[in-house]
């Protein structure tokens, strides 16, 4: 494979390297292993990219194939981190053979990805650390996403032109935020307190207005709570808070296992004209330690799929079910 190393244009770039990779094949085998842009697996995949792995960008290696894609050495970083998630462990070997790289770029970005706690290291490979906080959010995001993405797209219907939205964090809701971004929906101010919400509409190619309700970070959720993002809220007057939780029940109404986190949600219902919860069917007839509100206090769960008596015993409360 021949390479070309291209000087840096200015004093700035000279830290920059950039390969010209005269590999046909190799834009095939990565195609393959990294979803379509427009996915929202590949979003999740940029935020990794950018806040939770952490790439310096400067260090980065761009990859130029024969069709003329870019792909970033950081790129391919997370793609053998789904590699290994998805497989469970994997040798160095497999790993140069899968990405056509050598063994020794596979060995640098195994040693990028272990420093950052996302994978473990072995003599011939690696294996997945699904102790750390940021595999936790990817996980939890790779976890019935069908039945996420089809919670969204109803979601999304309620969201007019002009509006003005608040998201909580939490994987349903980063799915909610991707059916608005690819939906007709031009004029949206969206307010979040989610890190990973925050930079997927900023990425995005729609010019949303975005209102960050900062404050302390929680690891693994990415949500920002404590008394700045109350503060924040406390200023807006929100036209529909979309809500995840984690758990809904009749005894526990809608609930969390933060006590944090349920603060924050709080705050957006008291400011909210109408709240509605998205939550896949799993969370129902679970009760978390938080309680945020009563059933009958929001103005819909949407949810995929529940069973008809389930459904009907919760319309009995008050509650309104969408499914």
């Amino acid at each position: 494979m021949a390479q070309l190393i291209l000087s840096a244009k200015t004093a700035q770039d000279k830290r920059k390297r950039f390969i010209l990779c005269k590999d046909s094949q190799r834009n095939h085998l990565l195609s393959s292993q990294i979803d379509h842009k427009g996915s929202s697996e590949y979003l999740v995949i940029r935020i990794a990219v950018y806040i939770i792995i952490n790439v310096q960008l400067s260090d980065a290696l761009v990859t130029v194939c024969d069709r003329g894609d870019l792909l970033l050495a950081e790129e391919r970083r997370y793609a053998i981190f789904k590699f290994i998630k998805n497989n469970g462990s994997a040798s160095t070997e497999e790993l140069s053979e899968t990405f056509r790289v050598s063994e020794s770029t596979i060995r640098r970005d195994l040693a990028f990805l272990a420093s950052k706690n996302l994978i473990q290291r072995t003599h011939s490979g690696a294996l997945m650390n699904t102790t750390q906080p940021e595999a936790k959010f990817l996980s939890a995001h790779s976890t019935m996403q069908a039945e996420k993405k089809k919670i969204a797209k109803k979601a999304v219907k309620f969201i007019n032109d002009g509006e003005f939205v608040a998201f909580s964090g939490g994987t349903t809701s980063f799915m909610l935020a991707i059916e608005a971004i690819n939906s007709r929906i031009s004029d949206l101010t969206v307010l979040t307190n989610s890190i990973n919400v925050s930079l997927l509409i900023l990425e995005s190619r729609k010019d949303f207005k975005l209102i960050v309700a900062g404050g302390l970070n929680v690891r693994g959720s990415y949500e920002c709570v404590g008394e700045m993002t109350h503060k924040m809220i406390r200023g807006f007057n929100i036209d529909r808070f979309f809500m995840g939780a984690n758990g809904v029940s009749q005894f526990g109404g809608i609930s969390f296992s933060s006590f944090e986190e349920a603060e924050v949600s709080r705050e957006a219902m008291r400011r909210s004209k109408e709240t509605y919860v998205i939550v896949d069917h799993s969370k129902f007839e679970v009760t978390k330690r938080a309680r945020v509100a009563a059933l009958q206090d929001v103005t819909a769960i949407i949810t995929d799929e529940i069973p008809a008596e389930l459904k009907l015993r919760y319309q009995k409360t008050g509650a309104r079910i969408i499914d």
